[in-house]
C-alpha cells in the first residue's frame, strides 16, 4: 500500500528548531538542507530565517549561487544532510515521530506534480522516492531502537 499523505513535507516546520554543527538554528528540514549548501556561516543565517519556501528560492539567486565545484561537493552528501535534518524532526518526543511511526509498514511516498523523480514520484509513479526511502530507513531504526531496554 502506498501512503500518499504529504503531512512530512520539507517545508513544514520541526516542533522545535533544528540544529546543525555550527550552532545555527533551523526551522524547517527544508532550511537546514538548502543552507548545508553554502560553504559559509554568513549565508547559512540568512538562510535560517528565512521562510521554508523563501530559503528553496534564495539558492537560486545571485546572492547564493555557489561554484561547480561547491555543487558538486554538496550532490555527494545531499542524502546524509536531508537524513541528517529527518532524524532530527522525527525524533522520539515529537509529534512528527508518533505521526510517523503510525504509519507502521506501509509504503511511503513523496508524490509530486512537479516533475522532481529524485526525492519523489511524479504522479504517473516515475522516480526514485528518496525522500520516502529515507522517512522509511528512520522509521524502521526507530522500531528497532523502542525495542531495545
Amino acid at each position: 500500500m502506498e501512503w500518499v499523505k504529504n503531512w512530512f513535507s520539507n517545508m513544514l516546520p520541526a516542533d522545535k528548531a533544528l540544529v546543525d554543527e555550527m550552532g545555527i538554528q533551523y526551522h524547517s528540514t527544508e532550511n537546514y538542507y538548502q543552507a548545508a549548501k553554502m560553504p559559509d556561516r554568513e549565508r547559512r543565517i540568512k538562510i535560517a530565517n528565512m521562510s521554508s519556501r523563501d530559503s528553496k528560492r534564495a539558492v537560486r539567486t545571485k546572492e547564493f549561487r555557489i561554484t561547480p565545484e561547491q555543487w558538486a561537493e554538496f550532490e555527494t552528501r545531499k542524502l546524509q544532510v536531508m537524513e541528517d535534518a529527518l532524524r532530527q524532526k522525527f525524533a522520539p518526543g515529537t509529534s512528527w515521530y508518533a505521526q510517523l511511526v503510525a504509519t507502521g509498514d506501509e509504503e511511503i511516498v513523496e508524490w509530486n506534480n512537479w516533475n522532481d523523480r529524485y526525492w519523489g514520484k511524479t504522479l504517473d509513479g516515475v522516480g526514485e522516492n528518496n525522500l520516502g526511502k529515507l522517512l522509511m530507513k528512520i522509521r524502521a531504526d526507530l522500531k528497532v531502537g523502542s525495542t531495545c531496554p
